[in-house]
């Protein structure tokens, strides 16, 4: 009778390790899996930015470029006495 005890409190104790280990490599692995989706997420994030970063740049180039060739025009017109006010 105390044999039945023992062996079966041996394999509760048993089972229940085994279920905690499962449960602690099954949150190991959604772990690793969130930091690779959080690594992916990070190298997209810095993609964006830059892209981001050179349209903003483009157009302030672009705002430059028009604004220089109207006052290049302009300055122009006015040397050859051909700028109406």
């Amino acid at each position: 009778m105390m044999l039945y005890l023992i062996l079966g409190g041996v394999s509760v104790l048993f089972i229940g390790g085994a279920i905690a280990y499962y449960k602690i490599r099954k949150a190991s692995q959604e772990i690793d899996c969130l930091f690779k989706q959080n690594e992916q997420l990070q190298q997209e994030n810095a993609v964006a930015q830059t892209q981001v970063k050179h349209f903003e740049t483009r157009k302030k180039n672009e705002e430059n470029n028009r604004t220089s060739d109207r006052n290049g025009l302009i300055n122009r017109l006015q040397q050859q006495g051909d700028l109406r006010d």
